[in-house]
Order: structure tokens, then sequence, then C-alpha cells
């Protein structure tokens, strides 16, 4: 687990209006930082950009931006189309 500090204070025009970013901190496993890092560079942002798309998104829709809920472990998962090919 790693310990993230996003330190960028800076200000902006947003609509019209001056608006300072702030600093956020979150802790984050150290290995999906390092995947979402990679995955993020493909994407052409950065991690903080990301951040930032994600509650754009969360706060236009007033909600999370994706389900959340518990999932079946993989081991459990059931695949459908066999089953009624009888394939399993």
């Amino acid at each position: 687990m790693i310990l993230l500090h996003l330190h960028i204070i800076r200000f902006a025009l947003d609509k019209g209006v001056l608006v300072a970013n702030i600093n956020v901190t979150i802790r984050v496993d150290e290995d999906v930082k390092k995947e979402a890092d990679e995955l993020f560079d493909d994407l052409g942002m950065s991690f903080t950009t990301a951040i930032n798309i994600f509650l754009r998104q969360a706060v236009r829709e007033g909600r999370i931006p994706f389900q959340v809920g518990r999932t079946t472990p993989a081991a459990e998962q059931v695949d459908y189309a066999a089953v009624s090919l009888g394939k399993q």
C-alpha cells in the first residue's frame, strides 16, 4: 500500500469563474497504482487527469459512474452459454 499525495494547486478559469485546484491524499495499493499509471499513460493522460474525469462524471450523474456490487468469485462463475448447450 502506498500513500499518494497530489500536491497540485493552481488556479484556472472554469466557465468564466476562477477556481482553485486542491490537494487530495488517497491510499492506493502499489500494484493497482502501477497498473493504473500504465493504463492511463496508454490513454494519453495522467493519474490525476483520470481521477478528475471520474469525479466530474460522478458529480454530473449524481452517482458513482459504474455499477458497484458484489461479484461472484471467478472459480464459481457459471458459463451459462456452455450450460445451455450442454457443454458443462
